[in-house]
């Protein structure tokens, strides 16, 4: 992300990801081109945390001014979280100025105190430029603090401020970014696949047991903030409302890649969990309940991942600081210092990926795209630029069309990989037959494969078919006979139950088993949008030899992995979530027929 700012990519057109121009925000790394928007980008959002703690604090113990800083620097392992109850906190604030006169929660604003609340709604629309999927959840408690304005005896501007602000200054970051305005529209647009599609893509399996425990706790929260409240029962229900929303999102992001991320769910319910007493009326009962489930929900779900000790919380509240603190003097005294640091990892990092000469832009397949920047080479980069992230029809398509655009790359560094167990030939594999047209191998070096452009690129006939059928899940689907590559096209579709689940949750996984010609059997992850794009269904792709031998004059060389047969089926049994008939369609490519490779 760092480099793309440092190229003057435009994001959501060149570059289509979860991060935004902002993304140094949240993830720390250092670039020259990018360490004065960190640096300005995390002192605002920071300035402003503290500041809605500042107003919620008016009136109480001062201990809510000094107990969730030091809370929130032990719990920085997880930055999402933080940056997820940002907006929960600007709800809070709005929440207590609107209660009814005379209620003990009531937060009275002077002039001053009205300027630095209209601030807090400007990181809000601050936030989607770091992680656009925060755009839901700020844009959502934005429409909810108008709301609770509006229908309160505040100045209407102050209503007008919170649902304006936010995109106002969201459009005044974007152009400071160096981003164009007109390509803002885009940005939003086209992060919808990568926003829909990753519940299927991206899921991994894990302990269900800590899901429910978070589910039973959120359930709690929800309804003492809904029934045990200060205000009347409107106010009441749409600060619920954002709690539950906060929640959510935080659910999604932890439970549906069920591995450290859970972690996040974790932390965000322990800092849901903090702000109650500023919700509900005098029940200690009630806010110590929901404040020791909590505390035990995130404890369990942590030892199952982290396993943090105390002596790492505290430790990790003398880092931040302290980090910070090291931060302050190196940019005052020594910024030459951290760009020597830069230049050094750089070059490490082209010492341990040797390489041949290479002419021109480039791009890499798969993730490694650091081996271009330490090297030197410009980066011409595909707009999803991470291969296991191109996971729906859309995206593996826009991937495609770049390679055959003016902005195509001069080379293309390519290691065949996946993640969670994918068909290999899965990721990116639309793209795959127009590498192989137009572009050819010069080189590898054991781990990676370098191809440069074809001088005249291979025009390609149109594919010819070699199956077109319905078949069902769970049943085998014989492959013809072929002595060339196949390209497979299969679409499965979910129900509208799996529609639901898969914006709730997570859909159930997929599976593709292959039976090979030398008579084993292999079994692998299935992504839904990938299969639907195509990719090489046989022979089977597992290393960057097999890619090569795709376009050889001679596929000898991957007789024993030709695909016979294959099954598509739902992980664990049947489901309702996806309709048992899909589509398979079975293409004979026009492969250029690469006589330097035997």
């Amino acid at each position: 992300m760092n480099q793309a700012v440092a190229q003057g990519l435009v994001f959501g057109t060149d570059i289509i990801f979860t991060y935004g121009p902002y993304a140094s925000v949240i993830t720390g790394g250092y670039h020259p081109a990018t360490d004065h928007a960190m640096i300005g980008g995390s002192l605002l959002f920071g300035t402003c945390y503290f500041l809605s703690f500042w107003l919620l604090g008016r009136g109480r113990s001062q201990v809510w001014l000094v107990f969730p800083g030091v809370v929130l620097a032990g719990l920085m392992y997880s930055k999402d979280a933080v940056l997820f109850s940002y907006p929960l906190l600007v709800a809070l604030v709005t929440y207590r100025i609107t209660l009814p006169d005379g209620d003990r929660l009531r937060l009275e604003l002077s002039r001053l105190d009205r300027v630095t609340y209209l601030a807090l709604f400007c990181v809000a629309g601050f936030l989607p430029l770091i992680k656009v999927t925060l755009l839901l959840v700020s844009a959502s408690v934005a429409g909810c603090c108008f709301v609770l304005l509006w229908r309160s005896r505040q100045p209407r501007f102050m209503a007008c401020s919170a649902l304006l602000l936010p995109p106002a200054f969201g459009i005044l970051m974007w152009v400071v970014a160096g981003q164009p305005l007109a390509g803002l529209p885009q940005y939003v647009l086209n992060s919808a696949p990568i926003i829909s599609g990753y519940s299927e893509a991206m899921a991994v399996r894990g302990p269900s047991t800590e899901i429910w425990l978070y589910l039973g706790v959120c359930v709690a929260i929800i309804l003492a903030v809904a029934v045990s409240g200060s205000a009347d029962v409107f106010q009441r229900v749409v600060i619920a409302l954002c709690y539950m929303l906060v929640l959510f999102v935080a659910f999604k992001n932890g439970f549906v890649r069920h591995d450290g991320h859970a972690f996040t769910a974790a932390t965000a319910l322990i800092l849901t969990a903090l702000t109650l007493p500023l919700v509900l009326k005098r029940n200690p009962l009630l806010i110590g309940a929901a404040l020791t489930l909590s505390l035990f929900v995130s404890l369990s779900i942590d030892q199952d991942w982290t396993r943090l000790r105390p002596s790492d919380f505290v430790n990790n509240v003398v880092g931040t600081y302290g980090n910070a603190w090291t931060g302050v003097v190196l940019r005052s005294h020594g910024a030459d210092r951290l760009r020597h640091d830069f230049d050094e990892a750089n070059l490490d990092i082209a010492q341990r990926w040797p390489r041949p000469k290479i002419d021109g832009t480039a791009d890499l397949y798969s993730n490694h795209q650091t081996i271009l920047f330490a090297a030197g080479i410009k980066w011409s980069p595909r707009p999803v630029m991470q291969s296991y992230s191109a996971y729906t029809t859309s995206l593996a398509k826009l991937n495609e069309l770049h390679l055959r655009s003016r902005n195509a790359p001069d080379n293309i560094i390519l290691q065949v990989e996946s993640i969670d167990f994918r068909y290999p030939s899965l990721d990116d594999g639309y793209s795959w037959p127009t590498i192989i047209n137009n572009y050819t191998p010069f080189s590898q070096n054991g781990i990676l494969v370098f191809l440069k452009k074809r001088a005249s690129p291979h025009v390609p006939l149109p594919p010819i078919t070699v199956l077109s059928r319905e078949a069902a899940l769970g049943d085998e689907v014989v492959v013809p006979d072929s002595k060339e590559p196949l390209f497979a096209e299969i679409g499965v579709l979910p129900t509208f139950a799996g529609r639901i689940l898969s914006f709730l949750y997570k859909p159930p996984l997929l599976e593709i088993s292959v039976h090979l010609a030398d008579g084993g059997r292999r079994t692998f992850r299935l992504i839904s949008g990938m299969a639907s794009a195509g990719f090489f269904l046989t022979p089977l792709v597992e290393t960057n030899s097999d890619f090569i031998w795709l376009g050889a004059a001679s596929h000898t060389a991957g007789a024993n992995k030709v695909v016979k047969s294959f099954t598509v089926s739902v992980a664990g049994g049947d489901s309702l979530c996806w309709k048992r008939s899909y589509s398979v369609r079975l293409t004979r490519p026009d492969l250029l027929r690469d006589t330097s490779v035997q």
